[in-house]
């Protein structure tokens, strides 16, 4: 019997109320499927629903019209079963558990004792986090805080991780260590990841597969396979084929942008979508 996918998200719309009354549509007929242990990256300008089609996928939010499958099962056994995993932008740390016990807490929840030690302790060496353990969140910078969510979400035993632009309030060359160190988790563990993001370079440095969605209300205008070798290092951002493939990327944000903003050469939508 042939294996079902890590998620099928199938025909998904969702509307939201407007202040006006009136429904506001963020996302229309999006089907999307991403395969056991793959990265995919979704990209596109800001409100076209990026959010909203993750929070879906993780059973965060009912769709208006559509399904979500996780491993051929229900959203709900998926949580049920803790098969999900989440990173948002915040790393949202408890302020008075230290870095070994913040990433430790999913697991003390969710009572896996046996995962506790090893899990924890990988994690937070993959993540150069090991001689910070006893450190409080007051203590650290905004990076050393992600990496504490990264290895939390790592340590814990799920098998998909929803990533909503995790990098989006680093800095530019703290953001570019974090991809790196994102990969180095994701090769050693063989997690199924969906990652938002609006930046092209990070999208295809991760992904095996980029999503580029339209303005809202959001569709899928394109799915680009990112045929870069693995395992990737910063070499390969000077590659001709990565810049090909920026450019690919690129012209499907245009192709997804309003016909004014194509008849002006879609510069709003790169420049928010750099750098």
């Amino acid at each position: 019997m042939k294996t079902p996918p890590g998620i099928t998200g199938s025909h998904l719309s969702r509307s939201f109320g407007a202040a006006d009354g009136r429904d506001l549509l963020a996302l229309d007929d999006v089907s999307l499927t991403v395969e056991l242990g793959e990265f995919v990256a979704i990209i596109g300008p800001s409100g076209c629903g990026k959010t909203t089609l993750l929070k879906m996928l993780g059973g965060l939010l009912a769709p208006d019209h559509g399904s979500v499958l996780i491993g051929g099962s229900s959203t709900e056994m998926a949580r049920r079963h803790k098969s999900i995993g989440y990173v948002f932008q915040e790393p949202a740390l408890l302020p008075w558990r230290t870095v070994r016990e913040n990433i430790r807490l999913p697991l003390e929840v969710n009572i896996r004792p046996n995962e506790s030690a090893s899990g924890v302790e990988k994690a937070m060496s993959a993540v150069g986090l090991e001689d910070f353990a006893a450190y409080y969140p007051h203590q650290l910078s905004g990076g050393m805080k992600q990496r504490v969510a990264l290895a939390r979400a790592f340590a814990f035993g799920s098998t998909l991780l929803l990533m909503d632009e995790p990098f989006g309030s680093l800095d530019e060359i703290t953001r570019e260590a974090m991809r790196y160190e994102l990969l180095a988790l994701w090769e050693s563990t063989g997690k199924t990841v969906v990652f938002v993001t609006h930046s092209v370079p990070e999208a295809i440095v991760l992904a095996d597969r980029v999503v580029v969605m339209s303005e809202r209300p959001g569709r899928v205008v394109a799915e680009i396979p990112i045929d870069l070798p693995r395992p990737r290092d910063e070499e390969l951002e000077r590659s001709p084929r990565f810049l090909e493939l920026t450019s690919q990327v690129r012209r499907a944000l245009s192709a997804g942008a309003s016909p004014a903003k194509r008849e002006a050469g879609a510069s709003p939508v790169t420049r928010e979508l750099g750098p």
